[in-house]
């Protein structure tokens, strides 16, 4: 049994299993505590109701910030080619331009 509160009174789940474990396949709330609980219904087959266990507790993850279009540009921008790629490129196509000045004036002469 899975509820909102530590009294079991505001049930998200009520569920039976055949194993030891269970997953919850649903959406829980951002930053809420969850309260959960067990108990036996049977026992190698044989009708057997048991005791609820204690009852344990966990906290989901707060919300993700939400993001601004300002947060969006500035990631972007961030993203747009560094500084130093636009020097690289600008060596790439320096260097062939000067070895061809270079050759030019030398045949000149």
């Amino acid at each position: 049994m899975l509820a909102k509160d530590a009294e079991i009174t505001q049930i998200v789940k009520r569920a039976t299993t055949t194993t030891t474990a269970y997953e919850y396949t649903d959406a829980l709330e951002y930053g809420k505590s969850y309260y959960w609980r067990v108990r036996a219904l049977e026992i190698k087959g044989q009708s057997n109701i048991g005791d609820w266990s204690g009852t344990f507790t966990f906290r989901t993850m707060s919300a993700p910030a939400p993001v601004s279009d300002n947060t969006t540009k500035k990631q972007k921008s961030q993203s747009d080619s560094p500084g130093y790629v636009w020097v690289v490129i600008l060596v790439i196509v320096a260097v062939p331009v000067a070895m061809l000045v270079l050759i030019r004036k030398t045949r000149e002469m």
